[in-house]
């Protein structure tokens, strides 16, 4: 009998179909069997950022990993699957930035947040300490995801001692570069003022450093300062401008004039001084420890000085002397006043009469 191969032919196209229909589905199911796998061990290996597709037996290993030693060690990771032939590594890197800089900034009743974060983490983290030490706040975030973050624990503690102290602050800048902290700003009053500064000399966290710190006092209207001698001894009162600088260049101004003087400072940091209060107040102090005792109140540019001379000449000397000294948008008002000393009256002594000789 002869074969007729074009019957057979017609049979086996359905034949190969079927096969290579087969192949299809076998070819799927391997590749999500793998796909799956090398997924899960990716999550267990603490790769949850990469992700993988598979094309055969091969895989291609995706997605943004935070630090160099993530991506190597994903590939191996993936290679290890069994069944999984080669790995292709595409995984990317966030860019590197040296120095780590992140700021916040503080204006109103909204902060806005900048700079760099090295993971998503982390700035849930950093947005979590912002609305817990400044609640009720406006927070912008503008922060990017980079590499380079100087010991995370260490920077994170930073950012949140710098976020605290720019809740105590009207408006104000906190900035880190590594570890290195600058902030500047106003002080909300003279407590936060205090708090502020103490805080930056002795709370720091472990690892932190001051780059700088330009804290000023409240701005206050009207301006009072005020100086009382007595005894040898100057308190000083009111507020003192110009910050931690501004005290101490008055102070040292005051020692150097009147070195014999016991000065006591219960001075309050605040800003909104005139201009020259400084030149103003020392040209009272240095008038004031010449009269016996003596006080002087300082408002804006009006001031007014008492106290006791012990004689006119006295008197007129300090009245003179600080009418020159004083810059010329002050005014003064003189209520000095002269001891008057008493001259005990003669005693009248008593006149006898003359003895009168009896009869």
């Amino acid at each position: 009998m002869r074969c007729n191969w074009q019957r057979w032919l017609w049979g086996l196209i359905p034949l190969l179909m079927v096969g290579w229909v087969a192949i299809q589905i076998e070819r799927d199911n391997v590749r999500r069997d793998l796909t799956e796998r090398a997924k899960a061990a990716l999550a267990e290996s603490g790769s949850p950022w990469a992700g993988v597709e598979i094309n055969g037996r091969d895989a291609v290993l995706t997605g943004r990993a935070i630090q160099d030693s993530e991506p190597p060690r994903a590939e191996k990771t993936v290679r290890q699957v069994w069944g999984v032939r080669e790995v292709e590594n595409r995984a990317i890197l966030p860019p590197k930035i040296e120095p780590f800089n992140w700021s916040a900034r503080r204006r109103g009743n909204r902060i806005r947040l900048a700079g760099y974060v090295p993971n998503r983490a982390t700035r849930q983290a950093v947005l979590g300490l912002t609305k817990a030490a400044m609640p009720g706040l406006e927070v912008v975030d503008r922060m990017n995801t980079a590499r380079g973050v100087p010991s995370p624990d260490t920077w994170l503690a930073g950012l949140s001692f710098a976020l605290k102290q720019l809740s105590l602050l009207k408006q104000g800048d906190a900035r880190f570069e590594d570890l290195a902290l600058s902030i500047s700003g106003e002080a909300e009053d003279a407590a936060a003022f205090k708090a502020v500064n103490a805080a930056l000399k002795s709370g720091l966290p472990k690892g932190i450093r001051v780059a700088s710190a330009q804290i000023t006092g409240p701005v206050v209207s009207p301006y009072t300062w005020s100086a009382q001698f007595a005894g040898g001894q100057l308190v000083l009162g009111g507020y003192v401008a110009g910050g931690e600088k501004g005290r101490s260049d008055l102070l040292e101004a005051v020692k150097a004039a009147l070195p014999a003087v016991n000065i006591v400072d219960r001075m309050e940091q605040a800003e909104g001084a005139p201009q020259g209060w400084i030149n103003a107040a020392v040209a009272l102090m240095k008038e004031l420890v010449r009269l016996e005792t003596g006080a002087a109140d300082m408002k804006d540019t009006a001031l007014t000085v008492s106290g006791m001379a012990l004689d006119h000449a006295q008197a007129q000397s300090v009245r003179a002397a600080l009418r020159a000294a004083l810059p010329t948008a002050f005014t003064l008002v003189d209520q000095i006043k002269v001891r008057v000393i008493r001259v005990p009256e003669p005693i009248a002594m008593p006149v006898r009469s003359p003895d009168v000789p009896s009869a």
